[in-house]
């Protein structure tokens, strides 16, 4: 018998078990590692590290937020956090204006949200309380269209929608004691399957560009994903 050669299977045999072993404890280590989200947003009014500090401490009061990191110069906070129901991107947005920081854009790994706000456009371009307009890539179907204005009405001071296919928007009329949030606008529309381009309001106008237009984009995990 070939003791040489026969070792030398018994050892090949014991190194694949080892790597397979290896293999999927790593891959355990893999599932149990925490998956976070990161969002980027610009703080106009952040000018010191005092201001750093107040915008901080609201945003680490969000939930699951584990990381807040301050770039005063260029007026930037970087945010980490862990997945939750209650943690969406309005909340970090009103955060950062708790704060006092003025918030005019938001970056994440789906889109860049930027604000101009109402008292920087012309007077041609701001609307008046209780209008709001919505813009979309393309007006769908009546039967999409129609879903999107059901769940928009369904928004507490809604009391009228009107869609325009010329300009593929929906003009959208709120009581005027009744403010609209341009982040529920846009999550709603993106319920019915909408991606929305723009939210002009009272508050001014927010223009939403997806990453998923870029060359090169890489669609980010699902459960990376944030609204």
């Amino acid at each position: 018998m070939d003791f040489a050669r026969t070792n030398k299977s018994q050892i090949a045999v014991k190194l694949l078990i080892i790597a397979a072993t290896m293999s999927v404890h790593d891959g355990r280590l893999a599932a149990q590692q925490p998956v976070y989200l990161n969002v980027q947003i610009t703080a106009d009014e952040m000018c010191c590290q005092g201001c750093a500090q107040k915008i901080a401490a609201q945003l680490y009061a969000a939930p699951g937020v584990t990381a807040v990191v301050a770039d005063v110069p260029n007026r930037t906070v970087k945010v980490t956090a862990k997945p939750s129901p209650k943690l969406t991107l309005e909340r970090l947005w009103r955060a950062v204006e708790k704060g006092k920081g003025s918030p005019s854009k938001l970056v994440t790994t789906q889109a860049t949200y930027t604000l101009t706000r109402a008292e920087k456009l012309k007077p041609s371009e701001r609307l008046a309380p209780g209008q709001y307009i919505v813009e979309l890539p393309q007006l769908p179907d009546a039967a999409h269209i129609q879903k999107t204005i059901s769940l928009l009405q369904a928004i507490p001071g809604v009391q009228d929608i009107t869609p325009d296919a010329s300009t593929r928007t929906l003009k959208i009329q709120s009581a005027i004691d009744k403010p609209l949030s341009e982040w529920t606008l846009i999550r709603v529309v993106k319920q019915s399957g909408q991606s929305p381009l723009l939210v002009a309001g009272p508050h001014g106008r927010l223009t939403i560009e997806y990453a998923a237009q870029r060359p090169g984009h890489t669609a980010a995990h699902p459960s990376r994903q944030i609204f």
